[in-house]
């Protein structure tokens, strides 16, 4: 058994090396591994017409903003809206939600939690009193982006 173990050991450690070099993994060539999934769910975002509320980059309109839904997948697939289950398949959705999961990737906070609760502070001393008896948001499901959206900047321009 050990001489099995020590075999198959020396067998791969032999194939990491050749004419006393290493080889190495190539490296990938700038591509998503996901990127035909992803581009499938856009197309069906756009087709089931998902758009009409939630926007055609999927930041909100009439409905929310799906880009940064503070979930599971498994969460976010059961919250597919009454009126669309049994029009998607079930794989449908599955790729809808990693179209929505490649929109959330690039978005960067402009404020850290602790300027936003500063600014609450001036403005609404009550929420961040709420924020706060909820162990910094971790005890709801109320998060900034409920509220704001990601487009700080035009809250703050408003609030002065």
């Amino acid at each position: 058994m050990l001489i099995a173990a020590l075999t198959a050991m020396l067998w791969v450690l032999g194939a990491a090396f050749q004419g006393g070099m290493a080889v190495y993994a190539q490296p990938l060539e700038h591509t998503r591994p996901y990127a035909e999934l992803i581009a499938e769910g856009k197309e069906l975002f756009l087709e089931a017409g998902c758009y009409a509320c939630h926007g055609l980059n999927a930041k909100g309109s009439f409905g929310p903003d799906l880009t940064h839904l503070r979930k599971t997948d498994a969460e976010i697939f059961g919250l597919v809206m009454e009126s669309y289950k049994g029009k998607i398949t079930n794989m449908e959705g599955w790729k809808i939600i990693a179209y929505l999961r490649s929109l959330a990737e690039r978005y960067t906070p402009e404020y850290t939690h602790a300027e936003c609760l500063s600014c609450h502070e001036k403005i609404t001393p009550k929420i961040v009193q709420e924020w706060r008896d909820a162990r910094d948001g971790e005890l709801t499901n109320t998060q900034c982006l409920d509220c704001h959206g990601s487009n700080h900047a035009a809250i703050i321009r408003s609030k002065g």
